[in-house]
């Protein structure tokens, strides 16, 4: 049974062949046409029109395999192209296996992940060594870190938008996970927008009364005509940040125990701390404006009488129709509660 390149190959040849018989087909007809231009304008002989006739003949049958041979090669081209990419795959994910982690795709070939557990190397010994040191060999290593970082970055929660110079290692954030913290839960369920490269604030514009609609009333009459008001709502750039002294001892004896410990702890903070100023931050000392403290938001006296799960959960219907009732096709996405709740 021939294989899939013997089967390129013979279909190649068929397009190659079926390629040179229009040609040949065409050339006929134009030896024909030429030579009665020669003769200064003459009709064809009766042998002249029965060549052009089974030329014209021979090149539509020739263009019809020519076609077919063509769509077969591309059958196979196509088939070719699934038959490597599924041996690409296997490489990266054996069939059945689990989507493969950032790590094993950002890779290439056997090349393994700059840092990360069994790496043997310290992201923060090589930061260390290459800025205070000029060690070229750890600025070597930092580089690679961050360009495997950046090749994922978009598909965690902390983002590098949300650090300033060296991105952390994707794995140390992973393990974030486990700190004793209550982490970003309200953050990661809205809306988040890139950071613009430059600039300490930017200028959102929003609507304060939207345009009308409505019936004409007659023909010829005016329709609804309602003056758009905006305004420049201006969001301020704020730092959320954190350092922990680490010894030099550390740093150069601790290896990659203490990226972890470190890293673990202050990529918990951070998470934690934006999440609490995006609930209650007071617009002020660098604190962005928390939803509690923003001008107009809805409220509930939640209890007015004893505690119970019928008046809690009336208090929760009466704030949802609430948030409907701000405007057509607004609906409330989602309930967000402290951890003791």
């Amino acid at each position: 049974m021939p294989t899939l390149d013997q089967l390129i190959s013979s279909a190649r040849a068929a397009v190659t062949t079926a390629t040179n018989h229009v040609d040949d087909a065409t050339a006929t007809i134009d030896r024909v046409r030429n030579a009665c231009l020669a003769d200064g304008g003459r009709n064809p002989t009766n042998a002249e029109s029965v060549a052009v006739r089974d030329a014209i003949a021979a090149r539509d049958r020739a263009t019809a395999e020519h076609t077919a041979a063509t769509d077969h090669l591309n059958m196979l081209l196509s088939e070719q192209r699934d038959d490597q990419e599924a041996v690409h795959m296997s490489t990266i994910r054996p069939p059945g296996a689990p989507r493969p982690h950032y790590d094993t795709v950002v890779r290439t070939g056997a090349e393994p992940r700059t840092y990360g557990p069994g790496s043997g190397r310290s992201f923060l010994a090589d930061a260390w060594n290459a800025t205070t040191r000029g060690d070229s060999l750890a600025g070597e290593y930092l580089d690679r870190s961050q360009r495997e970082a950046r090749a994922a970055y978009e598909e965690r929660a902390i983002a590098t938008s949300g650090m300033a110079g060296l991105i952390i290692p994707q794995y140390l954030v992973e393990q974030s996970a486990v700190a004793l913290r209550n982490g970003r839960p309200l953050c990661n369920a809205i809306k988040r927008l890139p950071l613009p490269d430059q600039g300490m604030s930017f200028i959102v514009p929003r609507g304060t009364t939207g345009a009308s609609a409505a019936a004409q009333a007659t023909e010829n009459t005016a329709v609804s005509l309602t003056d758009e008001v905006w305004t420049n709502l201006t969001v301020p750039v704020c730092t959320v940040a954190g350092q922990s002294p680490v010894s030099r001892q550390a740093l150069e004896r601790g290896g990659e125990a203490v990226d972890a410990m470190i890293t673990t702890d202050l990529t918990g903070a951070y998470a934690a701390a934006v999440d609490t100023y995006v609930i209650n931050g007071s617009g002020g000392s660098g604190q962005p404006l928390g939803i509690l403290n923003t001008a107009g938001i809805g409220a509930a006296v939640a209890y007015g009488a004893p505690i119970t799960w019928a008046l809690f959960n009336s208090k929760v219907a009466g704030q949802v129709t609430g948030v409907a009732a701000q405007g057509a096709g607004i609906t409330a996405k989602a309930l967000v509660m402290a951890p003791r709740r």
